[in-house]
């Protein structure tokens, strides 16, 4: 059968060009479970939920204009894990699949190169792979329970493309640079993986009592621990918290391929600053920037250069330094990332036999990344940087509200 192949979406258009040793642009899903994973069992379950994703058997190739995908005979592979947390998986000189899956002990990690798919997509596929692997496991007669039904050309679609309309002009969002992190890097590009363990019950609580949401509390708290870790004069620029908006919520998709935005809420931090002034200034930006007319508006702002002309006429390597001077650009806007994939759902037959789920990404600066699975929230932190202060002050933050963390860590050679 002839290989197809499919252009990047816009989101994914920026990731060939910037990724990095520092940054290779890779993120983990990962689901524990209340058992030891076998392997072969494992390896199954993935050959069955390959087939449901057709868009995972693809490569990345260069074109003389554009990057793109192809799909390809490469069977995925189940390995135990080695290497460190969201470690690269594209590599220019080697045909290789765009993500991987790997075990150890009772943990299955799904590990995907953004150009492929967004947390969403992502979920997707973990999701069918861990209601395969335990549906093998605990109900071999039984037909598995996997509720993403959409057809091949849903799952395909480049949404972006879909909803793009030039009809419609947006005035450009003028953005200020933000504050920046600084500090000694970790050696050989590794990151610091902190997970916190808490009740969704418990923070959903003291969230309410703020009258906030989950993620504007948790972005108030955010702002507090970075804030106190700065010099007075740093405070004249602010603390800017990038926030991923799946456009899922807009516009009416199911495709398994990237579909996000941004937004920012930026906050300049005052000496004097506490919890609850935040989390009013936080609640009334996520308002604001959540508004529908403003995400549409963002999403255009992003694929108005994608439909360019000229543009679409520059050779890729041009594009690849252009796109690269952009991305540093953008880069100066945003402190920190924070990113709330939301709760995760299974079919209640497999519940019993997991133990909690949990989502994080690569890094060069700092980022946070929480899930919820029952009551078990999962707020997990990578780092580029060997000080912990900005995460010591964010954990502290929220036992000092009688918030009840445990916490675990990665191991870093130093």
């Amino acid at each position: 059968m002839k290989n197809k192949w499919f252009k990047l979406d816009n989101a994914g258009k920026i990731f060939p060009p910037t990724s990095s040793r520092k940054d290779p642009k890779v993120f983990r899903f990962a689901c524990e479970l209340k058992e030891e994973v076998n392997p072969n069992i494992l390896k199954q379950a993935l050959e069955q939920t390959i087939e449901m994703f057709p868009g995972f058997r693809v490569v990345l190739k260069k074109g003389l204009f554009w990057y793109y995908l192809e799909t390809t005979n490469l069977e995925p592979k189940v390995t135990i894990e080695k290497l460190p947390p969201c470690s690269a998986i594209y590599d220019q000189n080697k045909k290789g699949l765009l993500f991987r899956v790997t075990y150890y002990n009772c943990r299955i990690n799904l590990e995907i190169y953004h150009v492929l798919s967004d947390g969403t997509g992502a979920l997707e596929f973990l999701r069918c792979l861990v209601s395969y692997y335990l549906n093998m496991i605990h109900f071999p007669n039984k037909k598995v329970a996997i509720k993403y039904d959409a057809s091949y050309n849903e799952k395909m679609i480049d949404s972006f493309d879909k909803y793009y309309d030039n009809t419609k002009k947006f005035a450009k969002t003028n953005l200020l640079d933000s504050y920046k992190i600084k500090g000694e890097h970790l050696n050989g590009g590794l990151i610091r993986v902190i997970e916190g363990h808490l009740s969704v019950k418990e923070v959903l609580a003291k969230a309410h009592e703020y009258k906030a949401t989950l993620t504007s509390f948790l972005t108030a708290v955010y702002i507090i621990a970075i804030s106190k870790t700065m010099k007075i004069r740093d405070k004249k620029k602010p603390i800017s918290i990038v926030i991923p908006v799946n456009l899922r919520n807009y516009f009416k998709s199911a495709t398994a391929r990237n579909f996000f935005s941004t937004i920012f809420i930026s906050h300049f931090s005052k000496i004097d600053d506490n919890l609850e002034d935040v989390i009013t200034f936080v609640n009334n930006e996520f308002k604001d920037k959540l508004q529908e007319d403003k995400i549409i508006e963002r999403m255009h702002e992003y694929a108005v250069l994608e439909h360019n002309f000229i543009v679409r006429l520059i050779p890729l390597f041009i594009k690849d330094i252009v796109l690269y001077i952009a991305y540093l650009l953008a880069e100066k806007k945003g402190t920190v990332t924070l990113s709330n994939v939301g709760r995760i759902e299974i079919d209640s037959k497999y519940e019993k036999y997991i133990e909690r789920f949990s989502v994080f990404s690569s890094t060069y600066k700092e980022q946070i990344c929480i899930c919820s699975y029952l009551d078990n929230l999962t707020i997990a932190s990578t780092s580029s940087f060997e000080d912990e202060e900005i995460m010591k002050n964010f954990y502290r933050e929220l036992t000092d509200l009688g918030i009840n963390v445990q916490l675990v860590s990665n191991l870093i050679d130093e």
